[in-house]
């Protein structure tokens, strides 16, 4: 694959002239296609990170946005389910948030829950998979939220999004399956031949994000990525890239 060429879907995607791009580019494809679309932005990634200096908070925010949102889309269709949302893990908060599109471009707005709260609290802490046929006879649903929109949850799967064996990075929670009495086994074994590549995308946009917010976050995500083999592959390099930087930040605030 050419670096030219890899370079520009991540960039495009991140300067936002087009918003919902990534939305629609995966629309139609099929469970494979779409797979093989994770990879290639897993690989496009490497140059992304060459190409950080030019990368701003505004930048990694309106990427990852643009990758909820075509993850989101993609998820439901292939699983079946009338509502898809993806979760992010704030372990700094211990919250859940999310970015909920509002409408054609209109800027998404961002919903905050407890990590100890509701069906996605829970499997963010115990990273285990609810499947619940009958979400009114669960007691950690909150009837609340339909009862202010209307909407009627019948049924939940609601999984967990690691970025490795043992992190929770997000959590996917599917709401209704469509055409059937309730979500299947057989829907969780289908999310996880790809979940993987998820998180680890989820993991990396959020990281960068999280710690481009302020001057001295991105100048040691700018001195950790300059001191780094080029010869890592993609995943140690961005738990490298991360790990250093962290130490970068936690050494300038104690100065």
């Amino acid at each position: 694959m050419a670096q030219s060429s890899a370079e520009s879907t991540l960039a495009r995607l991140s300067q936002g002239t087009t918003p919902g791009r990534l939305k629609a580019q995966v629309q139609h494809l099929t469970k494979p296609r779409f797979i093989e679309l994770l990879e290639l932005i897993i690989q496009e990634f490497e140059y992304f990170l060459k190409a950080i200096h030019l990368i701003n908070n505004q930048s990694l925010e309106t990427l990852l946005e643009e990758l909820l949102e075509a993850f989101t889309l993609k998820i439901g269709q292939i699983l079946q389910a009338d509502r898809t949302t993806i979760f992010i893990v704030d372990e700094e908060n211990q919250e859940l948030w999310s970015k909920i599109a509002q409408g054609a471009g209109e800027k998404a707005i961002e919903i905050r829950i407890p990590m100890n709260k509701g069906i996605a609290g829970y499997v963010a802490e115990t990273k285990k998979t609810l499947n619940i046929p009958n979400a009114y006879d669960d007691p950690r649903f909150n009837r609340a939220t339909d009862e202010e929109t209307g909407y009627r949850t019948k049924n939940i799967l609601c999984m967990p999004i690691f970025s490795n064996d043992t992190k929770v990075v997000a959590v996917v929670q599917l709401l209704n399956k469509i055409g059937e009495e309730r979500f299947t086994h057989q829907d969780e074994k289908e999310f996880e031949s790809f979940a993987r590549s998820i998180g680890v995308l989820l993991e990396s946009c959020n990281s960068f994000y999280t710690a481009a917010r302020t001057q001295k976050g991105l100048n040691a995500l700018l001195s950790a990525i300059s001191s780094l083999d080029q010869s890592l592959e993609l995943e140690v390099t961005l738990q490298s890239v991360m790990a250093e930087a962290q130490k970068l930040m936690q050494a300038d605030r104690s100065t």
